[in-house]
C-alpha cells in the first residue's frame, strides 16, 4: 500500500504541478495578452502618428512645391517683362536709328545739291568773271577807240552820237 500512497501522493503531486503550471501559463498567457493589447494599441497609435507625420510631410511638400511653382512663375513674370522691356527698348533704339538715318541722308542729299549749286555758282562765277574781263577790255578798247578816260565819258560821246542821228537815247 505505500507503493499505492505513494503513488496517490506522486500523481496528486503531479496533478498539483501540472495545475500550478496550467496556472503560471495561464497567467503568463494574460500577461502576454495584456502586452499584446499594449503593443497593438501602442503599434495603432504609432501608425496614427506615422499617418499624422505623413500627413505633415504631403502638406510641407506641397507648401513647398506652391512656393517653388510661385518663385517660378515670379521669375517667368519678371523674365516675360525684362523680354517685353527689352523689346520696347529695341524698338525704341531702332525707331531713333532710323530716324537718325533718314535725317542723315537728307543731310547728304542737302550736301549734295548744295555740293552742285556750289559747283554751278562757281562755274556762273568763272563765266562771270571771264564775261566782265571780256567786258571791262571791251569798254578799254571803245574808250581807246573813242578816245575817252572812262566809260562815263563814253556814254555822253555815245548819246551825242544817238542824238545826231535822230535815235532816241536808249537807257
Amino acid at each position: 500500500m505505500a507503493t499505492g500512497l505513494e503513488t496517490e501522493r506522486a500523481l496528486l503531486q503531479t496533478f498539483r504541478d501540472s495545475w500550478r503550471t496550467i496556472q503560471d501559463g495561464q497567467a503568463a498567457n494574460a500577461s502576454l495578452v495584456a502586452a499584446n493589447e499594449k503593443a497593438q494599441a501602442a503599434i495603432t497609435e504609432q501608425a496614427r502618428c506615422l499617418a499624422n507625420i505623413e500627413h505633415q510631410l504631403a502638406v510641407c511638400r506641397a507648401a513647398e512645391l506652391a512656393r517653388q511653382l510661385d518663385e517660378a512663375k515670379e521669375h517667368y513674370r519678371q523674365q516675360c517683362q525684362s523680354e517685353r522691356t527689352a523689346r520696347k527698348l529695341r524698338r525704341r533704339r531702332d525707331h531713333v536709328v532710323r530716324g537718325i538715318n533718314e535725317h542723315l541722308q537728307s543731310v547728304r542729299t542737302t550736301v549734295r545739291e548744295t555740293e552742285a549749286q556750289l559747283a554751278q555758282g562757281r562755274e556762273l562765277q568763272t563765266v562771270l568773271t571771264r564775261r566782265l574781263r571780256d567786258g571791262e577790255a571791251r569798254l578799254e578798247r571803245l574808250c581807246r577807240d573813242y578816245d575817252v578816260a572812262d566809260a562815263s565819258e563814253l556814254s555822253k560821246v555815245l548819246a551825242a552820237q544817238l542824238a545826231r542821228m535822230g535815235v532816241a537815247d536808249i537807257v
